[in-house]
């Protein structure tokens, strides 16, 4: 520590080393008993090489009438990147350490015409950062820093309670100042009969659902989006102001010295509150003075501490306490989302109103601090909580819808001063960025209309399909902050390549947008029907194994498209019938749906006596068809009676009268083969009372 007071002609310096303050604790020794050296301005002969930098700083020493520089050496190297890093934050802790000293008792009040007077005012510190680089950071005056959380307390608190109370000691030692935040302290003194602490508790107003205590700037940011936003802690959850934090933080002339304490009060360990503060204040022997006006403190008077805070206190609710009134009871529901403890009940409400302004259902509403921000309309709204009829509370909830979501935020994210129009010009400008419709083209033909029939087969696009908003622009991604969400689309289609299972079938296309939920994306369906195609080929189906002679007997064909299908035959087929054997012959061919029938088709031929025979091979061709022709194996069987024939090898037979004639006779069918029928008579015609005998041969 280097200074000079105006007054001296010689410049002091003190050196306070760590590891000899530890040494001399551990030996008992005076912490504070050290050599002081005195030397004649820039004289620098006593520092060493490793402590140029030193040098520098004792050569501008003329130009100052007076000065005190604080050297600080080994500092350590996470230290060394907070303050390069971290400048200006290291400038708001440090306003907020420092604050009652910069600005006096009264802190940074700037709504506050007129200060006490106060030495402190003439403090003023400047923090300065340099480094090797050739970045410049600005220096900071601390003086300047308007966003500490000392002056977060003064500016965002409507009323005040200070107090002075004197604190009854029979030993006392030296004076002492101490102050508290947020309850804040201004300073005090000691005299002989024990010490003084001067008090200010300050009030900040609960308002509709929100704490209006100030958040330390320097605690880690939580989200703007943050998950409670369903309260699933709970109301109270929100916004706790104070919490656990000690009402008061204090302050007194030395504090910030290592080793200092204060012998009236215990002192915490990280001295910036007062373990005893509270008992020391209830003390009877305790005597508490109310300072009514800080700037006319004649005017205080001698009290009872808790009696006057409770009348402030009640009058601070009254005058500055704001809640919303919930209107329009509808029903109490649960909410099996949230934790089980907070799940019931939950009444609803169809409005409220809120700092003179209502807010019913279907209104539309605009978000803030949500991440992103909401368009939407109210739904209704949330009190935790058993309710029957109107009420005034301190919570509540809204759960809004934004293109078919359900989002419930907490009142305090609406924004009050957002009017219907400027709300429906953002909801309009946001649906111009969403998909509206589907744009389907047919880049190479073969294109297929709505409701129509198309033949087995037909060729199924390719298809060219763009997503269009309602304006008519292509759209690839929905843009919002940063790059955007991108769209995909989604063809789900069961058969590929060409069109073959019959029926109707519906192809649709679907919007899909990810991590985007979109009431109704939009898409695009088709409706068609495939039937049969043209008959190429046919099968013999029906046909008995057997046939005889002569005997007409039908075939029927079953017609088939080029994928199997049952297709309707073809007009005017002329059917050809061949067997290498056979002479083949029909009398009519027919159609029935999808079959094909030759009728009255006859077998002339010889049977074949080989037992091992394989039978006929018998070939039908429908000329036309692209596979016209099909074969099928039969086995001839002898036809019904035709004609007969007698075995003789005579050429004339001559018969004596009287005496017996044998025949040898074969039935024929028309094919010449040997046949025979049960039914069959056995017997001949000729001259009365002659008798003869056939054989029938078969």
């Amino acid at each position: 520590m280097i200074t000079k007071s105006a007054s001296s002609p010689e410049v002091h310096e003190l050196i306070l080393s760590k590891r000899e303050f530890e040494r001399k604790e551990k030996k008992n020794e005076d912490v504070y008993k050290g050599t002081i050296l005195n030397r004649q301005p820039c004289d620098s002969s006593h520092v060493s090489k490793d402590e140029s930098f030193l040098r520098d700083i004792i050569a501008e020493e003329t130009e100052k009438e007076s000065f005190t520089a604080v050297v600080i050496t080994g500092v350590k190297k996470d230290h060394i990147d907070y303050l390069k890093k971290k400048f200006n934050k290291l400038a708001t802790e440090l306003a907020h350490v420092y604050h009652y000293y910069i600005h006096g008792v009264d802190g940074n009040n700037k709504r506050q015409a007129s200060k006490r007077p106060s030495d402190f005012l003439k403090i003023d510190i400047l923090l300065t950062l340099w480094e090797k680089s050739s970045k410049i950071v600005p220096d900071i005056h601390l003086r300047d820093v308007d966003n500490d959380l000392q002056t977060l307390y003064i500016e965002t608190a409507v009323e005040t309670f200070e107090f002075r109370a004197f604190v009854v000691k029979k030993e006392c030692n030296d004076r002492q100042r101490k102050g508290g935040s947020d309850a804040d302290s201004g300073g005090g003194q000691q005299d002989s009969e024990g010490g003084t602490v001067e008090g200010v508790i300050r009030y900040h107003p609960f308002l509709y659902d929100t704490e209006t205590y100030p958040k330390d700037p320097n605690a880690a940011a939580a989200s703007v989006n943050d998950d409670d936003d369903d309260c699933e802690n709970g109301p109270v959850a929100q916004n706790r102001a104070r919490g656990t934090k000690d009402i008061f933080e204090c302050y007194w002339n030395g504090r910030l010295i290592p080793y200092t304490t204060v012998s009236e009060f215990q002192v915490s360990t990280n001295k910036l509150h007062f373990m005893d503060l509270e008992l020391k204040l209830k003390d009877k022997e305790t005597i508490f003075t109310p300072i009514l006006n800080p700037q006319q403190q004649k005017h205080s008077k001698r009290g009872h501490i808790q009696r006057d805070f409770m009348l402030w206190l009640k009058n601070c609710h009254v005058k500055h306490d704001k809640e919303v009134k919930f209107r329009g009871y509808k029903e109490t529901i649960s909410r099996p989302e949230l934790n089980k403890k907070m799940q019931h009940p939950w009444a609803t409400f169809s409005s409220i109103e809120w700092d003179g302004k209502t807010y019913k259902a279907g209104q539309l509403v605009k978000s803030q601090n949500t991440s992103p921000i909401y368009h939407g309309t109210i739904v209704g709204f949330l009190l935790f909580g058993t309710y029957g009829e109107d009420v005034f509370a301190t919570g509540g909830q809204e759960p809004e819808a934004l293109y078919g979501i359900s989002k419930i935020l907490p009142i305090t994210k609406i924004v009050r001063n957002a009017t219907n129009e400027t709300i429906q010009a953002v909801i309009e400008k946001d649906l111009d960025k969403l998909p509206e419709k589907l744009a389907v083209e047919w880049p190479k033909g073969n294109s297929l209309s709505l409701n129509a029939t198309y033949p087995s087969g037909t060729v199924f696009g390719p298809l060219k399909v763009e997503i269009l908003n309602r304006k008519g622009d292509q759209l690839s991604r929905i843009q919002t902050k940063g790059p955007g969400t991108p769209i995909k689309m989604s063809l789900k289609l069961v058969h590929h390549d060409h069109l073959t299972n019959l029926g109707k079938h519906t192809l649709t296309l679907t919007t899909q947008v990810k991590d985007f939920n979109l009431q109704k994306p939009p898409s695009w369906a088709l409706t068609f029907t495939v039937k049969e195609g043209e008959a190429v080929s046919f099968t013999v189906d029906g046909v008995r194994p057997t046939v005889r002679v002569g005997v007409p007997f039908h075939i029927p064909l079953q017609m088939k498209d080029r994928f199997g299908h049952p297709a309707a035959p073809p007009l005017r087929l002329q059917p050809e019938l061949r067997c290498s054997d056979l002479d083949l012959s029909y009398m009519s061919v027919d159609s029935s749906k999808n079959t094909f029938s030759i009728k009255g088709v006859k077998a002339i031929g010889k049977v074949r006596s080989d037992q091992h025979s394989e039978g006929y091979e018998l070939s039908v061709k429908l000329p036309g068809l692209q596979n016209d022709e099909q074969t099928m194996r039969i086995s001839l069987l002898p036809g019904d009676p035709h004609s007969l024939h007698v075995k003789s090898e005579a050429a004339q037979l001559e018969v004596e009268n009287g005496n017996p004639a044998i025949f040898d006779v074969e039935i024929h069918d028309q094919a010449g083969n040997i046949t025979a029928n049960p039914k069959q008579l056995r017997g001949s015609r000729g001259p009365p009372r002659t008798a003869a005998a056939q054989e029938l041969a078969g």
